[in-house]
C-alpha cells in the first residue's frame, strides 16, 4: 500500500480545479487567458517546448515508478491532446498532419503498453 500525506486529496483537488479552470479559460476566452497568465504570443514556442518536455518526463516517471496501466492512460490523454489540436487547426484551415501523427502514435503506444505489458518490473506492479 502506498502511503500518502493527509493533504493528498486536497492537493489533487486544488491542482485539478486550477488546471481545468485554466484549460476552459484558454479554450473559451483565449486572449483574456493569455493576459491573465501573462503569456505572450512570441514566447509560446518556448512555453510549448517546456510543456512537451514535462509530458516526456511524466511518461518516463510513470514507466519507472508507475504501472503500465497508468502509462497507457496518460498516453491516451496525450492522444486526446493531439486530436484536440488537430481539430483546432482544422477549424481555421491550417495544416493538421503533425497533430494527427502525434495522436496516432500516442494511441498506438497506449494500446501496446496496455495490451502487451511486460513482466512486472516496478515496485507498484509487483505488489
Amino acid at each position: 500500500m502506498i502511503s500518502r500525506p493527509r493533504c493528498y486529496g486536497a492537493i489533487v483537488l486544488i491542482s485539478t480545479i486550477s488546471l481545468a479552470f485554466l484549460g476552459v479559460y484558454f479554450l473559451t476566452f483565449p486572449q483574456e487567458a493569455m493576459d491573465y497568465t501573462q503569456h505572450t504570443a512570441d514566447q509560446m514556442p518556448l512555453v510549448l517546448g517546456g510543456r512537451y518536455l514535462a509530458m516526456a518526463a511524466v511518461i518516463v516517471a510513470l514507466a519507472v515508478w508507475g504501472s503500465s496501466q497508468l502509462v497507457a492512460i496518460v498516453l491516451l490523454i496525450f492522444a486526446g491532446l493531439g486530436l484536440i489540436d488537430a481539430m483546432i487547426y482544422r477549424s481555421v484551415s491550417l495544416p493538421t498532419f503533425g497533430h494527427w501523427f502525434a495522436a496516432f502514435f500516442a494511441l498506438l503506444g497506449a494500446g501496446l503498453v496496455y495490451f502487451f505489458p511486460t513482466t512486472a518490473t516496478t515496485k507498484s506492479e509487483v505488489n
